[in-house]
């Protein structure tokens, strides 16, 4: 049996993996991380039992497309380790781990017009694991690749993104915060390319630590000064960036006539073993190879047939997992909160699931970052700004309108009874300034 990693204690913006777990409310929170966010069924099977041997059967799907088992205890954790090491899904060492923050479109290497990013992907793989300088990077540093077509990434917050262009031998190299200014290059040379940037990372923050992330360097020397000191001069600036449309995620998505795949939604990123058992049971019986996890707290199940689609998504639907895109629960983000997490100071998931039961969404459009409940005001579940954002304060909660949960709120001490008519309210408000706005405009 393996020695327990060393864990600790919760602080903010710190991130956990399976060999630095984190103490939680609820016991300890190991976070697997997938190459490529892919997982095989029979994987997922086995992570299931795992969850329920060793954890309270609870798993989370992270923004970032991780797992993240829950009530691990200091007793369990060692066998935990040695299982997920069987499977493969350990890396070598704590400073390896830390910085493999990788996201991939779910749909690359499936969708005939996304492209082939195999390559980047196991090349960065790679160098963050060789490269031990890289280690230093800050453990919420993300990297993504977005291969276009049917399911692009669109904008994350991650670092460093390579975007692939229409050209399949080029891609576009740029950094959070300036979206406007660019690097194109060969796929060949994007990796290479990535480190020299993430080096000039690193060196500014030797010297200022402050530096959590790319978006502060950017915002206090400007992208362009960024690739320049990286050694690149060919820069593209005054990018004229058009916004991601956010395409049906939930439910049956056909990338060309060939490809069929099961979009399965987590609720406010959320899944039991049991419904992660039934799940990949069913995909196993359609011949289903594997689950992809995506970045918007669903699960991509690529199937053979239309046929394959039905199944998997019928044994979805009864287990209670989302699988209409006209879900509420779909426009809620919403953290784990007490007593999962030691520092929220609400019963968020119960009191979401309530507003997504009870509120009345016939007048506002049903989309990502419509309403927040955060259990304190770290934000955990949504960084983003939303339209209603709810903030636990000593179970009460804070009404923020347009903003995020560090913005000042509107209203505050608002009891679990009041809530549902507060954000009925709210949604109703925000809906007149809506059409009103739109008919200003026109």
């Amino acid at each position: 049996m393996t020695a327990a990693p060393q864990h600790t204690t919760k602080r903010k913006g710190w991130c956990p993996g399976a060999l630095r777990p984190m103490q939680t409310g609820d016991g300890l929170l190991v976070r697997v991380k997938f190459s490529a966010s892919r997982v095989a069924c029979a994987t997922a099977r086995e992570l299931a039992t795992l969850s329920t041997r060793y954890g309270n059967g609870i798993l989370d799907l992270s923004q970032r497309a991780n797992l993240q088992f829950r009530g691990v205890t200091d007793e369990t954790l060692p066998d935990l380790i040695d299982a997920l090491r069987d499977l493969n899904l350990l890396d070598d060492d704590v400073g390896s781990e830390s910085v493999r923050n990788i996201l991939v479109s779910p749909l690359a290497g499936i969708d005939p017009q996304a492209a082939n990013v195999e390559n980047i992907v196991v090349a960065l793989e790679r160098v963050l694991k060789t490269e031990t300088r890289l280690h230093g990077l800050p453990g919420k540093f993300c990297f993504a690749i977005d291969a276009g077509g049917n399911q692009p990434l669109g904008a994350t917050s991650s670092d460093i993104t390579i975007t692939m262009l229409g050209d399949s031998n080029k891609c576009r190299i740029t950094l959070c915060g300036a979206g406007d200014v660019a690097l194109d290059v060969d796929t060949a040379s994007a990796t290479a390319a990535v480190v020299l940037i993430a080096d000039v990372f690193l060196a500014h923050r030797s010297t200022a630590p402050d530096l959590r992330r790319m978006r502060d360097l950017v915002a206090r020397d400007g992208a362009d000064v960024v690739f320049v000191q990286s050694g690149f001069a060919s820069i593209r600036r005054n990018i004229e960036t058009t916004p991601t449309l956010s395409p049906d995620r939930i439910g049956r998505l056909q990338p060309s006539n060939t490809k069929h795949i099961a979009a399965i939604g987590l609720p406010f990123g959320r899944i039991t073993s049991e419904q992660l058992a039934k799940l990949a049971v069913a995909a196993e019986h359609a011949e289903c190879a594997e689950l992809r996890l995506t970045p918007w707290r669903s699960m991509f199940v690529p199937c053979r047939t239309s046929g394959d689609v039905d199944t998997v998504l019928a044994a979805a639907t009864t287990s209670g997992l989302v699988t209409d895109a006209s879900d509420p629960r779909l426009a809620i983000d919403a953290c784990p909160g007490r007593p999962a997490c030691s520092s929220g100071e609400a019963h968020t998931l119960v009191d979401a699931a309530t507003l997504a039961e009870h509120l009345d969404f016939s007048r506002v459009q049903l989309e990502p970052g419509l309403i927040h409940v955060s259990g304190c005001t770290k934000g955990c579940a949504r960084r983003q700004a939303t339209q209603i954002t709810l903030v636990g304060n000593d179970g009460l909660y804070d009404l923020i309108i347009d903003g995020t949960t560090e913005t000042p709120p509107c209203r505050s001490g608002i009891s679990t009874f009041d809530l549902v008519s507060t954000v009925q309210d709210a949604l109703r408000t925000t809906a007149r300034k809506t059409i009103q706005g739109a008919a200003n405009s026109g």
